[in-house]
């Protein structure tokens, strides 16, 4: 007696399930694409706000914290009263300053 050897019947999907496939696979792709471009672009959102980093002046000899801090001084201001924010800032007495000693200008 023959057998019969059955081979293996596959069904072509239908009309509906191949454009579903299609669909699902051009949204992995964009949704891929997104994702490589996202990382791959320079960072054009807003940059988290920060504290401007300060001006650093040294103290030469013959400098007085006056003389260095005058052209950094707010327009329209004593700069002395800005010497004395920039002796604070800079954790200094104006007696202690020496030549080398570091000045701390804010930045504004």
């Amino acid at each position: 007696m023959a057998t019969v050897q059955q081979v293996g019947y596959r069904r072509r999907p239908t009309r509906a399930a191949y454009w579903r496939r299609r669909a699902v696979a051009l949204v992995v792709l964009v949704l891929a694409l997104a994702g490589a471009l996202t990382l791959l672009a320079p960072n054009s959102g807003a940059a988290p706000a920060r504290e401007p980093e300060p001006l650093l002046l040294v103290v030469g000899p013959g400098d007085t914290v006056l003389d260095l801090v005058r052209p950094f001084a707010p327009e329209g201001s004593d700069p002395r009263a800005f010497a004395a924010e920039v002796l604070e800032a800079s954790d200094l007495d104006g007696r202690a300053v020496r030549p080398g000693a570091v000045l701390r200008l804010p930045r504004s």
